[in-house]
């Protein structure tokens, strides 16, 4: 198969405006003062805005990679509106925000107050429950809606429990931002000693009574890659991510193997069959499972939509709109042009803050830029706000070093600000504090900022049909949906939560999106395999570890063995077979080694045809055989030394670097060049990376991807490999871009940041995705020094606190 050549860039899973700090002595300048950027006059701006807007559309939209996708059709039938249905929408939307005036008068009070103990909080009857059943030493699954506050009965319960000197809890998150969004509060409530943080580039304060980790993190804590965190209660946020095709199978994995000493708390908003999970924890034999259920939601949705050139409530949409659908519009969103249109009148009606949702970062960028030029400018006291926030972010982590001037006044004078994974995470968290105190008029945002950060805002609005997925852009799924439409409703201060679609067509198409059943996406990934041999548990206890899993729960008839020796000698009606392990000698000669026993053995002809049957039907025997062939196991079922090395890294390309630091082309003095093979197989090749032309890699490009063809089948890994596109009718690994070398050896040879930034960033490759990138080798160097071999680990040490130096530890 080979490298051909990268694939065109609509076959990747989106797309990065450049977004580079400028020069940090001038950033650091301008955030000696909290003045906002100087305001246009509002006479300035009312003569001009419409006619910026009109003259920019054009150029500004022409980048948007996603175009060919919008509607340049004519425009459907127009729909007139009986002044009466928008006289009634209209009073309708204007006593539910008096009411959550009201209300927020009414609250105002307790604003000023010092921050409340959680001891001393109130609990719905819901609430009481699940800390009732904690305190009872039950394992709980909470099933809730967004903003319902899953969550509070946490933190009471840690409020009550956290002075006993025997607990021990871990919070685990599905994404780093969130576990860092986590700590940030629980250190507030508890205090910093009393919380720790594990992450793949960052282990803190491991003894604390609570400990967030990242689920992959918890993970291996308990395949004994990572340190033991020795928990007696694990909650599971996000549960729901179980179901996620990339990393589904961690979320499985770690509830089989939390210890039964341990309570689970599973929350999630998302599953349909909480039912089943709830049945499938208590069958683990580790304790019994209640599920707590409640649909009341605090602060209601409700649906508005734009026809006929206003915004309506939904039972208020003429019946001829919804019975005329454009077929276009029904396929495809509306333009990005028409959307901003529709926006300002958001403004007069009081439906801000508002976030809209965009699958690419393109379009989450040149919708914010679009959105700010149709707004007057915000109150000088509004910005004054916003001004304070930022500063108070930048005094934390530096976030005005990261957010250009243009985008700063966007976000400052306008209320205006995007948000996605190519900024630098110190832009993140600036952005989301604004969101959280609800300070932004409208935020565009990829859908990650929907996943579990504590916010919401008065509105929401999803802008398109589809995100970029694994095997490109895919449609939205219902409960990704729920999820984003979810944040709207701000508990406390409105009465009712509104989720806006900008067409009828929209309204039509999502509106009726319900909650999913979350099944299985078990694999059988080979650290974890190696990780478990490696704690000491036999084949036949390997097995009954995969048949206690959510997908032999649901598919009784799922083959979950591996090639023991018991099995193949029942089968052969043999008392014994001349093998120690039938999988290893048969590995061995599909291999065509000599010192296998299949040669002599007159049982060879059955015995492998039951054999390769069983590699066929079940993929736990699969990879049992592929883990012999390639070296990792003996014929005892003990882990070799590449074995050994291997359950240390989990990460893409795993398998590489360890059998390259075992057989010597990685070594203590070349860790240089290990990092550059560690940045190239940990970044998907679509990334455009601006390397130097120059730039020679460390390895043999020819012979390196045909070895990790070798490591990672196609048939045991097609998750590792992009599917064929366009002219390219091959498979590919899907994480291998030499050019990352460049980066990295750059920062490591002394290059400062910003000239790295310049120099090795584009429009698809972001700060965000260089400090990503960075942040991904650290966890391989970690791995590198916890693997057992002295002579790495100091080395590893010392390149992985030279590569998270600064500006880079900023946010860790």
């Amino acid at each position: 198969m080979g490298f051909k050549g990268k694939p065109s860039r609509k076959s990747g899973s989106g797309n990065a405006k450049k977004s580079r700090p400028g020069n940090r002595s001038s950033s650091e300048d301008q955030s000696k003062t909290s003045a906002p950027p100087p305001h246009p006059s509002r006479k300035e701006h009312n003569a001009g805005v419409f006619k910026k807007f009109s003259s920019n559309t054009k150029n500004n939209f022409s980048r948007n990679d996603s175009s060919k996708d919008r509607i340049e059709a004519k425009p459907p039938k127009k729909i007139i509106v009986e002044q009466a249905r928008i006289d009634k929408s209209h009073k309708q939307i204007k006593e539910w925000l008096s009411a959550g005036k009201d209300l927020r008068e009414k609250n105002a009070s307790k604003s000023h107050e010092a921050p409340q103990d959680p001891k001393t909080l109130s609990l719905d009857p819901w609430q009481q429950q699940v800390f009732d059943l904690l305190g009872a030493g039950e394992s709980v699954i909470v099933d809730a809606p967004t903003t319902a506050g899953k969550t509070r009965a946490v933190e009471v319960f840690f409020a009550q429990n956290i002075d006993d000197p025997l607990f021990r809890a871990a919070y685990t998150t599905p994404v780093k931002s969130l576990s860092n969004d986590k700590v940030r509060e629980l250190r507030a409530m508890f205090g910093e000693h009393r919380v720790g943080i594990s992450t793949g580039d960052i282990k803190e304060n491991l003894d604390a009574p609570i400990v967030v980790a990242t689920l992959e993190s918890y993970r291996n804590s308990l395949l004994g890659t990572e340190p033991d965190l020795g928990r007696s209660l694990v909650i599971f946020d996000e549960y729901h991510y179980l179901q996620d095709e990339g990393r589904g199978s961690a979320w499985e994995e770690a509830l089989i193997l939390t210890p039964p000493s341990c309570q689970v708390l599973l929350l999630s908003a998302s599953v349909e069959n909480s039912t089943e999970f709830a049945d499938w924890i208590s069958s683990l034999g580790k304790r019994r499972c209640t599920l707590v259920q409640t649909l009341h939601r605090p602060v209601p949705l409700t649906h508005l939509v734009y026809c006929g050139g206003t915004w309506l409530t939904a039972d208020q949409v003429p019946d001829e709109a919804l019975k005329n659908l454009s077929p276009n519009l029904k396929e495809r969103p509306i333009s990005h042009e028409d959307l901003v249109t529709r926006l300002p009148s958001l403004i007069d009606l009081e439906l801000t803050p508002c976030i809209l949702y965009a699958g690419k970062r393109f379009d989450c960028e040149n919708l914010a830029i679009a959105i700010h030029r149709a707004l007057p400018p915000l109150k000088q006291e509004q910005s004054e706000k916003i001004g304070a926030i930022l500063q108070q972010a930048h005094a934390d982590v530096g976030s005005l070093s990261f957010i250009k001037s243009s985008e700063r006044r966007m976000i400052q004078t306008y209320g205006v600000a995007y948000h996605h994974s190519g900024l630098a995470p110190a832009a993140r968290i600036a952005i989301e504090r604004l969101v959280k105190d609800g300070q932004l008029r409208f935020c565009v945002a990829t859908m990650g900022l929907s996943l579990g950060i504590n916010f919401s805002v008065r509105s929401a609005l999803i802008s398109d049909y589809q995100r970029p997925g694994e095997g490109g852009m895919t449609s939205y799924a219902e409960g990704e949906v729920l999820q984003m439409l979810g944040r709207a409703g701000r508990r406390g201060k409105d009465v009712i939560g509104f989720s806006l679609w900008p067409s009828v067509e929209a309204f039509s198409r999502m509106a009726k999106s319900k909650r999913e059943p979350c099944n299985s996406r078990l694999r059988t990934d080979p650290s974890t395999i190696l990780g478990l041999v490696g704690r000491g548990l036999s084949p036949s206890q390997l097995e009954g570890i995969y048949n206690k899993s959510f997908l032999k729960f649901q598919q009784k008839k799922s083959d979950l063995r591996l090639v023991r020796k018991p099995d193949v000698e029942n089968k052969l009606g043999q008392a014994t077979l001349p093998c120690v392990s039938p999988a290893a000698d048969f590995a061995r000669y599909e291999m065509k080694e000599q010192d296998t026993h299949c040669y002599n053995c007159g049982l060879i002809d059955k015995c492998h045809a039951y054999i390769a049957h069983r590699r066929a039907s079940g993929r736990l025997a699969s990879m049992h055989l592929h883990l012999h062939r390639i070296g990792c196991l003996t014929a005892e079922e003990t882990l070799t030394p590449l074995g050994s090395v291997a359950r240390y890294f989990p990460q893409s390309g795993g398998l590489l670097l360890a059998r390259m630091i075992v057989d010597g082309r990685l070594s203590p003095d070349k860790l240089l060049s290990a990092v550059e093979l560690m940045a190239a197989v940990c970044l998907p090749r679509f990334k455009e990376v601006p390397a130097d032309p120059l730039y020679k890699f460390p390895f043999d490009r020819s012979k390196i991807e045909p070895e990790l063809e070798e490591l990672y089948p196609k048939e045991l890994f097609m998750e590792a490999y992009d599917q064929p596109f366009g002219r390219r009718t091959w498979y590919q690994i899907k994480e291998w871009n030499p050019e990352a070398g460049w980066i990295v050896r750059q920062w490591l040879t002394g290059m400062d940041w910003q000239s790295l930034v310049k120099n090795g960033t584009t429009e698809y490759f972001g700060v965000g995705d260089l400090m990503g990138l960075m942040y991904r080798i650290a966890t391989y160097l970690q791995s590198l020094a916890g693997m057992g071999r002295e002579e790495f680990r100091k080395p590893a040490l010392a390149l992985r606190k030279e590569l998270l130096r600064s500006p880079i530890d900023m946010t860790l």
